[in-house]
């Protein structure tokens, strides 16, 4: 307690708050803890990602636009958007490298943006 210019009880406090602590991994198994003490990964959600809609006009925007596009910057965008891969996991699906998958990606987007920004 000198060396942190604390008193005792000051120190037994900070200890006492320590243990009503407990940080747990989403990742590790939890044989150890009963079902109700441990987070449940799947039910851990985004409300702003459950919640968003599209209009019906700009989702017909969109996959006019989608259906324009090569059947490679398809791919990679379905699989990023829907599937949520990494560009690593899209590139060993496909073949290709992740840089060509970044191009890709890059160049999808911005045919995207440029005919949605037509209509």
């Amino acid at each position: 307690s000198e060396k942190f210019n604390l008193t005792e009880e000051g120190i037994k406090e900070i200890l006492k708050s320590r243990e009503a602590v407990q940080i747990v991994s989403l990742d590790q198994e939890h044989r150890k803890y009963s079902s109700d003490s441990y987070p449940k990964i799947e039910k851990i959600k985004s409300k702003n990602y459950e919640t968003f809609k599209l209009p019906i006009e700009d989702i017909i925007t969109l996959k006019t636009a989608y259906s324009k596009l090569k059947k490679l910057q398809r791919k990679v965008i379905y699989y990023i958007f829907e599937k949520d891969l990494t560009q690593t996991k899209i590139a060993r699906k496909l073949g290709i490298s992740q840089r060509q998958v970044s191009r890709i990606k890059g160049s999808a987007l911005k045919e995207l943006k440029e005919d949605i920004e037509r209509d």
